[in-house]
């Protein structure tokens, strides 16, 4: 669901108290400090694109800083993809320090401190993407964090060519077709650091690890009706047999797995499509189920009602 917030109609004594509010409720928890002149001044736009959000930050010279302390349980694990679209900037983590200018992009860890200054009237596109949709590096995440991922990476360039077009297009582009831009920059963004992280000598990847790569893809892929054990293990250099044993741990297979996903988008856009924008079969084609009847089937076992009867109770 679209989203819109503003200081505008905010008295100025209250406004910067508003800003840290609504800066911790739609990210996470930091201090925001104005930096500089003038009356405070802020808005922010946020907008669903599958697993991810993409917002759209406005304001005026500031420091926004995370600290380490009193970490919300309600807090998601997420990475947050910036791009400075007007101004300039700094974002300092794991003892980094990138500059940011129009064009670049960078990438937080948002559970650990980090601190970014935004100078003049800036703005920023933020992509917040869940840990799981990206695969976890815990251990090597302090690589890819604060540096200037435009011009260390060949395929920085592209990346940046996809933000840009989806800041500029953000009020013109329809809810699916920002669902697919948004997937591929998913697809490039994963790309690119399992190239910086693969260049690392010292990576070594668990098996936790390798779960959390296969999860990532699996929800990349999701909308692919050849989505498979086969495809997933080739696409990941792995062997078939290695895939599964890695998801004997999970309680369900890694089709179980696939279908769960499928499942739950489906019932996702159902309630969001109650008044019958989208047919049934269109909504389980468009998450990867090649039969309508076997959708059908498979719905009401996993929920106990049927696609239909779930758009009806909307």
């Amino acid at each position: 669901m679209h989203s819109y917030y503003s200081t505008q109609h905010i008295p100025e004594a209250e406004r910067l108290k508003f800003w840290n509010e609504l800066v911790r409720k739609t990210y996470v928890n930091l201090e925001v400090m104005q930096r500089g002149d003038g009356p405070f001044f802020g808005s922010i736009e946020v907008e669903p694109l599958g697993c991810t959000e993409l917002s759209v930050v406005d304001s005026c010279q500031q420091l926004a800083r995370r600290k380490f302390v009193n970490r919300s349980s309600a807090e998601d694990d997420l990475y947050m993809l910036i791009m400075q679209a007007r101004s300039c900037g700094v974002l300092r983590q794991d003892n980094r320090e990138v500059n940011l200018i129009p064009g670049h992009w960078t990438l937080i860890d948002s559970t650990r401190p980090y601190e970014i200054f935004g100078s003049g009237h800036f703005r920023h596109l933020v992509m917040s993407i869940p840990k799981s949709c990206l695969g976890s590096w815990h251990r090597n995440a302090k690589s890819v964090t604060a540096i200037d991922l435009f011009a260390g990476l060949p395929l920085g360039v592209v990346i940046a060519e996809h933000l840009h077009l989806l800041f500029k297009s953000l009020d013109r582009v329809g809810a699916e077709e920002r669902l697919v831009i948004g997937d591929s920059v998913l697809n490039l963004v994963s790309g690119a650091l399992m190239n910086i992280l693969s260049d690392q000598e010292e990576l070594s990847l668990s098996d936790t690890n390798r779960i959390d790569l296969i999860k990532s893809y699996i929800h990349r892929q999701l909308r692919n009706p050849e989505l498979s054990v086969s495809s997933i293990a080739q696409a990941l250099g792995l062997s078939k047999r290695y895939v599964h044993k890695l998801f004997e741990g999970q309680g369900v297979s890694v089709s179980e797995y696939v279908r769960n996903l499928r499942l739950e988008r489906c019932r996702a856009e159902l309630g969001k499509s109650a008044r019958g924008q989208q047919g049934i079969t269109e909504i389980a084609f468009k998450w990867g189920f090649n039969s309508s009847s076997h959708f059908s089937t498979l719905f009401k076992k996993q929920f106990g009602y049927t696609p239909r009867e779930a758009r009806k109770s909307r």
